[in-house]
């Protein structure tokens, strides 16, 4: 029989006998929100954080789109379940949810939907896949898409098909108002500065030591303490520090030697202004809420505890091309704060942590500009 594939009609046997097994909704799915909707499906084998940053890039840029997201993981937007990749499950699926457009990502295979899809003209966008491994029957259907930005080539999809390798890991840099960074950068002029992001309370004491001893060296040193200790301002004062609060340029004074912050204010603008940052909560606490990439991202040399917590995995990379500082202790921090203010050490550290983070970075960019430019109406 023409056209016949054994292939094919295994992956339609196995989606008839998963759409079977699936119980019966007990409620209607949820309805769609209002506006232009991306689907998002997380294939097996995905590393989907790639994918999630990009769409939160989208996100920023786009106010108004909403999201859904299916497959492996938990994700923030709203979720469903996937749909089974049979003609009737693939017509109620696109029915409900009218995605403007859908990206795919890992192994999975929807021949019948994306068929269906390309027949309503939905833009598909296929990222971080390897199709090359896949019979021809089950991807033949990418060679349609608006791009397939795969780990391998794959002549079989022609020019769909860009090999651009895995999408770029790295979160997110926290953004920084321009006016706000150059009024700052102005009031600390050529003062030297470091920044602990987001300390608790056990690591003020800690932390001021460190700099103390740091100051020793560099006395026109400034810190740049986020914190979330409700005693900071007695602590300041009891040490006879010269400090204020962080949300005007205009109070930093010739002579602080402290500016105090609190947790997620200001951090994209002190990022970009501190050339060493210390990740708190990693010495006393119960580890860092940042991934210790997005300070490397911007050129700051991560200094760390043994704590590393839930981004301890983010660290991998800084550490195999030794980008970051580990210490164990106040004295520890002090004096890694002290080499680091050698600008040729630091300069070094912080090349090798842009390196770090920077891989998969154009792979990443340019997802983002096909999607950017397809919900613009742009040609892909």
């Amino acid at each position: 029989m023409a056209g016949f594939s054994l292939t094919l009609l295994r992956h339609r046997l196995a989606a008839a006998r998963d759409q079977a097994r699936r119980p019966r909704p007990a409620m209607a799915p949820q309805g769609r929100p209002e506006g232009r909707l991306i689907w998002a499906h997380f294939g097996a084998g995905v590393r989907a954080a790639g994918v999630r940053i990009v769409l939160e890039r989208l996100r920023r840029e786009h106010p108004d789109l909403r999201f859904v997201t299916t497959g492996q993981g938990t994700h923030p937007d709203l979720t469903a379940p996937p749909p089974t990749d049979a003609q009737a499950a693939a017509r109620a699926f696109l029915d409900h949810w009218s995605p403007d457009l859908a990206i795919f990502s890992g192994t999975d295979t929807f021949p019948t939907l994306w068929a269906e899809a390309l027949s309503r003209g939905i833009p598909l966008f296929a990222a971080d896949v390897e199709p090359a491994r896949q019979a021809l029957p089950l991807v033949q259907e990418m060679a349609r898409f608006d791009a397939v930005l795969a780990r391998a080539p794959d002549p079989r999809l022609g020019p769909a098909l860009e090999v651009v390798g895995p999408l770029s890991t790295t979160p997110m840099s926290p953004s920084a108002n321009a006016a706000a960074l150059e009024a700052m950068a102005d009031a600390l002029a050529t003062r030297p500065i470091w920044y602990a992001l987001d300390a608790g309370r056990e690591e003020t004491e800690l932390i001021l030591g460190a700099h103390r001893r740091a100051s020793r060296m560099a006395h026109r040193l400034v810190l740049v303490l986020s914190t979330s200790d409700p005693e900071v301002e007695a602590k300041l004062d009891a040490g006879g520090w010269q400090w204020c609060w962080c949300e005007d340029s205009g109070q930093v004074q010739s002579d602080t030697q402290v500016i105090v912050s609190r947790p997620g204010r200001r951090t994209g603008l002190w990022l970009r202004l501190s050339p060493i940052t210390y990740m708190g909560g990693t010495i006393l606490g119960k580890g860092s809420p940042v991934s210790p990439q997005v300070p490397a991202a911007l050129g700051s040399v991560v200094i760390h505890g043994p704590r590393l917590g839930a981004v301890a995995n983010d660290l991998e990379p800084l550490r195999e091309r030794g980008a970051s500082r580990m210490v164990r202790d106040g004295d520890g921090l002090g004096e890694a704060v002290e080499q680091l203010l050698n600008p040729e050490e630091a300069a070094k550290r912080a090349a090798r942590g842009w390196e770090a983070t920077s891989a998969g970075a154009e792979a990443a960019a340019y997802l983002f500009e096909l999607v950017d430019d397809t919900l613009a109406g742009i040609p892909v």
